[in-house]
């Protein structure tokens, strides 16, 4: 994962989107509070068997 651009996409606001992140934008619901960064890292460890699973699964494994 890359985790500047992961940061960029989830947490970091963009002045040119009206102060939303790009995931904001997409429409992207992962339900993050005030703390993005922290709230990412927890939907990322509660929900990591379920990303790899999927991950996988578009690979062809």
């Amino acid at each position: 994962m890359d985790l500047r651009r992961t940061i960029h996409n989830f947490v970091n606001p963009n002045q040119e989107l009206g102060g939303k992140t790009p995931a904001e934008v997409a429409e992207i619901k992962l339900g993050l509070g005030r703390n993005k960064l922290l709230d990412l890292i927890r939907f990322v460890r509660s929900n990591y068997i379920t990303i790899i699973c999927s991950m996988e699964s578009k690979k062809g494994l």
